[in-house]
């Protein structure tokens, strides 16, 4: 026994030196392949030495970089991880090109959405989410695309994630303020919401966007006094923005302030002539008013925007008939009939 032991380690000596000889060539090889720009046998050696030695954190970082040659990114950035995981000795290398590949991914993402390949997008964001966490960006736009497709609790719990990452980005808790508008959860939105108007720089594109939606929060939980305060608030920023103007116009009208909705529909007519639905509430407000005759003109005008529309055919009846003209009332009445 004495005898055989040394010739039992130098048989394990032995394997051992040829599972690490053939692991070290397979790796060496890979490395060749890499800079002859072959990506699919660099990745076929760097596999056969993480096989051989699977806790090498040298071969998993050459594995990962030919995977990332070939655009396969999810499998390079596994790859990465386990190098990490037995070795820090190529962190600061990978760091660097998970950086790299996330800008390429993260602007792929960007791309898929502009072509309305909204799926592909959220893989994109997933991905550049594994490969750089702290990456706050990533969660806002993988919540939006969550958005388009509907999915509103989707898109809450990943701006959410993203609140995780960075606890005072008043541009997420906007965006989790739109999406419970979008869900018509108004109270939700309008308590987030309040706290970004309150912290965020009035300059801002974040401040107007809350602002905005708001407003439209008030307005579609039926409180017309707080809706237009913030209208008003929101025009003092974009005091050329026609549909928050016609907003104001039309809650002025439900409150029966009448002069007030007409001085706004008509500085939006002033702007642009031809909007339709300013036609029609001008006169409207105009018949509320008994100004008939007045009247009369925004509503022909109304009719000949949109010959169709049985309301402004009916209302432009209601303003003849009240003004004396009969006969022309009736044509007008015969005509919204006729449309129904």
């Amino acid at each position: 026994m004495k005898k055989t032991l040394p010739i039992l380690i130098s048989l394990m000596l032995i394997a051992f030196l040829a599972m690490t000889g053939c692991q070290q060539t397979a790796v060496t090889s890979a490395k060749v392949y890499m800079q002859q720009e072959n990506y699919d046998k660099a990745i076929e050696q760097a596999k056969k030495a993480v096989e051989t030695m699977p806790n090498d954190a040298e071969a998993y970082y050459v594995l990962g970089l030919a995977y990332g040659k070939k655009g396969m990114y999810k499998e390079m950035n596994d790859a990465f991880t386990n190098s990490l995981k037995y070795s820090d000795m190529h962190k600061t290398d990978i760091d660097h090109e998970r950086k790299i590949y996330w800008v390429r991914i993260f602007n792929t993402g960007v791309n898929q959405i502009k072509q309305d390949k909204i799926p592909e997008a959220i893989k994109s964001f997933e991905l550049a989410i594994e490969l750089l966490p702290e990456k706050v960006e990533s969660y806002k736009n993988l919540a939006y695309c969550y958005s388009l497709q509907k999915d509103y609790d989707k898109s809450i719990e990943i701006y959410n994630q993203g609140l995780k990452i960075a606890p005072d980005d008043l541009e997420l808790k906007k965006f989790i303020g739109h999406i419970y508008y979008s869900k018509k959860e108004y109270d939700k939105a309008i308590e987030i919401l309040r706290e970004v108007i309150e912290k965020a720089d009035p300059t801002s594109p974040t401040y107007k966007d809350a602002l905005f939606d708001m407003a439209y929060s008030y307005d579609l939980k039926g409180e017309p006094e707080n809706a237009i305060k913030m209208y008003e608030n929101a025009l003092k920023i974009s005091p050329d923005d026609l549909d928050i103007m016609f907003n104001m116009a039309r809650l002025h009208y439900m409150q029966e302030d009448y002069d007030k909705a007409i001085e706004l529909f008509e500085t939006i007519l002033e702007k642009n002539p031809d909007d339709f639905a300013s036609n029609l509430s001008t006169g409207t407000a105009l018949i509320q008013q008994e100004k008939y005759e007045e009247a009369i003109k925004f509503l022909k005008k109304a009719t000949e925007l949109k010959p169709d529309n049985i309301n402004a055919w009916n209302n432009l009846g209601v303003a003849y008939v009240r003004a004396g003209k009969t006969e022309e009332g009736k044509a007008a009445f015969d005509k919204a009939e006729s449309l129904k």
